[in-house]
C-alpha cells in the first residue's frame, strides 16, 4: 500500500491540515501505519501536483498561514479505485526473524537479550492500545454507530491482538532459544 492512499482516505473523511495529518499518523492510523512529517509534506506535495488534492491558504494573525487540503473529485476516483480493487498481502519484513537465523553467529545470549527487549517494547505498545481500548472505546462501538466508529475500533483490536500475538511468540522463541543454551 502507498502512503498517498492513507493520506488521501484521511483528507476524504475531512479537510484538514498537513498539521492534523501528521497528528493522525500519532493516533488512530499509527495503530497499522507510520510515516514522518516529511513523508507526510513530501507526500500532500506530490499529491497536489497530480490534482488529487487541492488547499486553500487558511490565514493565521499569530502563526504561520496553513493549507487546508481536501480531496479532489480525480482523487476521490483514485482512491475508490484503489479502495475497492483487490487487497495485496504486504510483504514480511522482521529483523528479528532474520537475526534468529545468524544464532551461530551471535550466540543464544544476544538473541535473547534481543528478545528481551522486543518484549518490553511490545509490552509498552499493547499497553498504550489497552489504555485507548479503556479510555476511548468502553464500551465497544454499538449497532446504530457509524460505520467509522467500527472501522477505527477495528483497526485498534488489530493492534491489540497484534501485540498479544507477538508476546506469544516471543515467549515461545524464548522457551526454545533456553532449551539450546548448552
Amino acid at each position: 500500500m502507498s502512503l498517498k492512499y492513507v493520506v488521501l482516505t484521511l483528507i476524504n473523511k475531512q479537510p484538514q491540515s498537513g498539521y492534523d495529518i501528521v497528528k493522525s499518523f500519532d493516533q488512530s492510523v499509527g495503530y497499522f501505519w507510520s510515516a514522518s512529517h516529511q513523508q507526510v509534506y513530501r507526500e500532500l506535495a506530490s499529491l497536489s501536483e497530480s490534482d488529487w488534492i487541492k488547499f486553500k491558504v487558511q490565514t493565521q494573525s499569530d502563526k504561520p498561514d496553513k493549507k487546508i487540503y481536501r480531496i479532489s473529485t480525480v482523487g476521490r476516483t483514485a482512491l475508490h479505485q484503489w479502495a475497492s480493487g483487490p487487497t495485496r498481502e504486504s510483504p514480511v519484513r522482521e529483523t528479528q526473524l532474520v537475526k534468529m537465523l545468524n544464532a551461530e553467529l551471535v550466540g543464544i545470549d544476544v538473541l535473547q537479550t534481543q528478545l528481551e527487549q522486543q518484549v518490553s517494547r511490545t509490552q509498552q505498545q499493547l499497553a498504550v492500545y489497552l489504555s485507548i481500548e479503556s479510555d476511548v472505546y468502553s464500551p465497544p462501538p454499538q449497532p446504530g454507530d457509524t460505520a467509522d466508529q467500527h472501522m477505527l475500533y477495528l483497526t485498534l483490536r488489530r493492534g491489540i491482538l497484534g501485540c498479544q500475538s507477538q508476546l506469544q511468540w516471543l515467549d515461545e522463541a524464548s522457551r526454545t532459544l533456553s532449551t539450546l543454551k548448552t
